[in-house]
């Protein structure tokens, strides 16, 4: 009877040994990368293997740090089919992302977040990141890896992290479901340019040559920085970069499939600092368009990406054809047209934003008739029919211009001395009473005059100014028939400048006394206008000299 017994038991025991275990034993790898741009932005990106059906649905959580400042996010299976996902707020501190139905073993997560909301006052830049993403199943391998600027370097970090150059990572096993870790990293060195705006204009030459210019207006929110680095289509060439003063030092060179562009602003740019650039490359013809001589119709495909990563809800398009060229479709439609030139104001459908370097860029499609030849012709037959027009009117009035001619002739000795003499004395005395005037506002700004005492006399010199100015504009026509065209060009051209000068600065002080432009910046920015003032003024100088020595 025991041995009975004994064998029970032993058939038992076997039985529950062989039985198949329902515990999952779940094999899933993770592997999170995040990435923080020069931009500020902050990319979460979340690479799961190892699923299996009786996974779905599964979740994630987050630090509500970051939930708050999600600008954009997708799951997407290894196919690239897009999974619903829904983002619930659990506490105060955390909030819990749920991945709707999986239908495959290899999903992809991305999640990009605005980082310059997470910027303190100082130079030091503090990250509070999910290492453990809080998955609510068995990880048997976690791949974590943080990338930063080349710049930066990482000032407070978990002692388990491993280190390299602009680079954090981690490698754990055997996570149990729901392990959730945050950890804190700060980092230095790292300038983070925000863009408030930009606007993209696109050029299709006459040749076919399509050109590109990004025009953007950035805010430095991190440290210090005397460059800027866009990364352009690696088929681009000549590029190119400007401000409001000309031209910038830049450099390009290839890196993998882009084109990176450095750029130096015209001073370095401090924590605080907004600035405006405008940079533009070009696609050679026969690259995007090419305008053969018996083709007529062309069509352009282009996507209208940003040469800097960027999350816009709004996006501003400008495209200039060739004259004479006619559209026969465009997309996107909402479009306007005006001289050649079509405008375009894409906004936001949804919650997707225009622009964000998770997803694909809008792309430009346009179809439009241009004939080389007789683009080139019909300027040329335009200009024919007008000098028939004049050589008809020369020869009917022939005899009454040589008349006037020789009167002027005769007139002009006497005239032009006295008017030569006149336009010297006025020009002398114009740009002396500029001098008394900054000189007056310099004093002024120093403390050393009262307002109302500096109101009477530079409200006297500009009256005075503006009687000059009368004076010069009614000798004009008679330095020009006196041989000094050419100079009477050159002081239009450095009037004008100089009162896009007087414009200007005004503007500066008034944005500085306000508080809109730190000093350093102001400083720097007079400096520039008043170079441009004296340039002019020696300009000026120079062509007035040139017609009392004749």
């Amino acid at each position: 009877m025991p041995r009975i017994r004994l064998y029970t038991l032993l058939i038992a025991a076997i039985a529950l040994v062989s039985i198949p275990s329902t515990q999952s034993t779940n094999s899933v790898i993770y592997e999170r990368r995040v990435i923080l741009y020069s931009t500020g932005l902050i990319l979460l990106e979340d690479r799961i293997s190892g699923l299996t059906e009786s996974d779905k649905p599964f979740t994630l959580r987050f630090p509500r740090n970051i939930t708050d400042n999600l600008l954009d996010y997708k799951a997407e299976t290894a196919d690239g089919l897009n999974l619903n996902v829904n983002v619930v707020k659990l506490t105060e501190n955390e909030a819990v992302v749920e991945v709707i139905s999986p239908v495959s073993s290899h999903l992809r997560l991305l999640f990009l977040v605005d980082g310059s909301t997470l910027i303190g006052q100082t130079d030091l830049f503090t990250l509070y990141i999910p290492v453990y993403p809080g998955l609510n199943m068995d990880i048997a391998r976690l791949n974590f890896t943080l990338t930063v600027l080349e710049a930066a370097e990482f000032k407070d970090y978990p002692s388990d992290f491993n280190k390299s150059a602009g680079k954090l990572w981690l490698l754990c096993e055997n996570l149990e479901p729901e392990a959730f870790r945050v950890e804190r990293i700060s980092i230095t060195g790292s300038p983070l340019i925000k863009v408030e705006e930009f606007i993209k204009t696109i050029t299709i030459s006459e040749p076919g040559d399509v050109v590109v210019e990004e025009f953007y207006r950035i805010l430095n929110m991190g440290s210090s920085t005397s460059q800027v680095v866009f990364n352009l289509p690696a088929d681009a060439c000549e590029a190119d970069a400007k401000d409001e003063f000309g031209k910038l030092q830049s450099s390009s060179n290839t890196e993998g499939d882009a084109l990176k562009l450095t750029v130096k602003p015209r001073y370095e740019l401090r924590k605080g600092d907004r600035y405006s650039l405008t940079i533009s490359y070009k696609f050679p013809a026969g690259l995007l368009v090419e305008h053969s001589l018996f083709k007529e119709s062309h069509k352009l495909n282009m996507e209208l990406g940003s040469a800097l990563p960027i999350v816009t809800r709004s996006l501003h398009v400008d495209l200039k054809l060739p004259s004479y060229s006619t559209i026969v479709d465009v997309k996107p439609e909402n479009y306007t047209v005006n001289d050649n030139t079509l405008n375009w104001i894409l906004e936001t459908n949804g919650y997707i934003p225009v622009l964000s370097p998770i997803r694909p860029p809008p792309t430009l499609t346009l179809n439009y008739k241009y004939n080389v030849l007789w683009s080139s012709l019909k300027p040329v037959l335009w200009a024919l029919c007008g000098l028939a027009a004049v050589a008809t009117i020369y020869y009917v009035h022939k005899t009454r211009i040589l008349k006037t001619t020789e009167a002027v002739s005769k007139a002009k000795p006497s005239a032009a001395a006295k008017g030569i003499s006149e336009f010297i004395s006025a020009y002398e005395e114009k740009l002396n009473l500029r001098i008394e005037l900054r000189d007056l506002e310099s004093n002024y700004l120093a403390g050393n005059m009262s307002r109302a005492e500096y109101s009477t006399r530079s409200t006297k010199i500009k009256n005075r100014i503006a009687e000059i100015d009368k004076t010069i504009e009614n000798l004009k026509p008679t330095i020009r028939l006196a041989g000094f065209s050419n100079e009477v060009t050159a002081i239009e051209e450095a009037e004008t400048d100089l009162s896009i000068c007087d414009v200007g600065l005004s503007e500066l002080r008034n944005r500085y006394r306000t508080g809109k432009v730190s000093k350093h910046v102001y400083e720097r920015l007079l400096n520039e206008y008043n170079k441009r003032i004296r340039s002019n003024e020696n300009r000026i100088r120079r062509a007035v000299e040139t017609i009392s020595s004749s």
